[in-house]
């Protein structure tokens, strides 16, 4: 009725759009938008100041480049790369981190708008070694804080974004030669999708803290040859427990595959067919697992894209996908056994869950 559209033409007001676009036409796909509260606090001699300094917080994946997606130039190189952008919440357009805002923000009070920190990043390039293929499925931020620091990134490469580790041999004439690992040597022959997480600083612009990844091992499609062999393994969504100092990262390993890989391999990782779900409980401050696990059915076991994990209120993490098997109910007796089921699962803060029903699975324990 007339007064219901009059309510809606109120609420509903156009602040702002804008639309981000690579300059070489190539497309995107956005996979995550986060509004990010900062504070900003200064003192004087007679008063404290307290101002608010928030941001948005888009992240996705593109082939392409421009000033929005962490790459000004074309390079040549024609291989998805993840980026992660800082905008403003009153315009929508990139924040300037190296001078004061047109918007009229003072870069004195705020250092996210600052001009005298130096070059900082606006908006970061997630690129892997070995032109992989590098994409973001979902962030994460310290929801209990009205002044985030940190945002954490997960998703899945093709390459690696940790730093190739380079080996010293001696040669003949007794000099040094340093050694860089090949790709087949970092990735085997075949490489497959490697799961990532990303922790950045937002006190320095959009500065890299730590990267950890976990890969699959074994699986259906797996071979002897190589060190990067195995199946797919990406990670979908992540949760941030600051009261424990922890951050949970979940995702999926493919085809059979064990999880393993930065810490997670120390334990003892069981699938018992098709795709499974993992997840792994790291510190926040270097990204150091403190324990993983693989859960999983005879059926496909998937967790939900970007909101698969979220903490409950004793700082554990809860699990949400879809199954295929018997995870949480017999499925003996059903007629189609390809139809999908929703779960919700809890997993404690020491990593303990319920075994799934079917009796084949294993793989939860560690």
């Amino acid at each position: 009725t007339g007064q219901t559209n009059s309510m809606v033409g109120q609420t509903m007001i156009d602040q702002w759009t804008q639309q981000y676009a690579p300059l070489d036409g190539t497309s995107v796909s956005a996979s995550d938008l986060l509004y990010v509260p900062r504070t900003v606090t200064t003192k004087t001699e007679t008063q404290t100041k307290v101002t608010k300094a928030d941001v948005l917080l888009l992240a996705g994946s593109t082939r392409g480049f421009g000033p929005s997606f962490g790459q000004s130039n074309a390079d040549g190189t024609y291989d998805t790369d993840g980026f992660v952008t800082l905008l403003d919440p009153d315009t929508g357009l990139v924040v300037d981190l190296n001078a004061n805002n047109a918007n009229g923000r003072n870069s004195a009070v705020n250092p996210l708008f600052s001009s005298s920190q130096g070059n900082k990043k606006s908006s970061l390039r997630i690129r892997s070694t070995f032109d992989g293929h590098d994409v973001i499925h979902g962030l994460c931020i310290d929801t209990k804080t009205d002044n985030v620091d940190s945002v954490y990134i997960v998703g899945s490469t093709t390459g690696t974004l940790t730093r190739p580790s380079s080996k010293a041999t001696t040669a003949v004439d007794g000099s040094l030669e340093i050694e860089t690992p090949s790709r087949d040597e970092m990735l085997g022959s075949t490489p497959r999708r490697r799961a990532f997480v990303m922790k950045l600083n937002l006190e320095d612009g959009l500065s890299t803290e730590w990267v950890r990844e976990y890969r699959s091992e074994f699986g259906r499609k797996s071979s002897s040859s190589g060190g990067g062999d195995g199946t797919d393994a990406y990670a979908t969504g992540c949760a941030v427990s600051s009261d424990d100092g922890a951050v949970y990262v979940g995702g999926v390993v493919t085809d059979g595959g064990r999880i393993t890989g930065d810490g997670v391999g120390r334990h003892r990782h069981f699938s018992s067919g098709g795709d499974d779900i993992f997840i792994v409980r790291v510190a926040s401050d270097s990204g150091s697992a403190e324990w993983a696990r693989q859960i999983g059915s005879r059926g496909d076991d998937r967790l939900a894209s970007r909101g698969g994990v979220i903490l409950d209120n004793d700082g554990g993490a809860i699990l949400v996908g879809t199954t295929s098997g018997s995870l949480m109910r017999s499925r003996d007796g059903d007629a189609d056994t390809s139809s999908m089921d929703a779960f919700v699962m809890s997993v404690s803060k020491l990593g303990e869950a319920v075994t799934p029903v079917d009796p084949a699975v294993r793989g939860y324990a560690s």
